[in-house]
């Protein structure tokens, strides 16, 4: 089937998009946003689990993330988007 894999990137994509949206309104106010909390909770002790809060809390580009992380802009990128589809999949299974 062709065009499985464009539908499957396009659906996570969207995933991605909405998780960064609500990841930025988490951390504005954290208090509002009990559910996406407990799914930010479920991934806290994934090794590159820094990258989230000092994207979306601290305002760090990418490429100040890899330099404060010892490693490269594209790591960054690649693990927050790794990240948050995984926050989005606890945020839509509950836990």
């Amino acid at each position: 089937m062709r065009g499985d894999g464009r539908r499957r990137r396009s659906r996570d994509g969207r995933r991605y998009a909405f998780t960064s949206y609500m990841l930025r309104a988490y951390y504005r106010r954290p208090d509002l946003w009990e559910d996406i909390g407990r799914a930010v909770e479920a991934v806290k002790e994934d090794l590159y689990f820094q990258v989230i809060p000092a994207f979306y809390r601290d305002h760090m580009a990418a490429a100040d993330i890899g330099i404060a992380y010892h490693c490269d802009e594209r790591t960054v990128n690649r693990h927050k988007r790794r990240l948050c589809l995984e926050i989005y999949r606890h945020w839509e299974s509950g836990t």
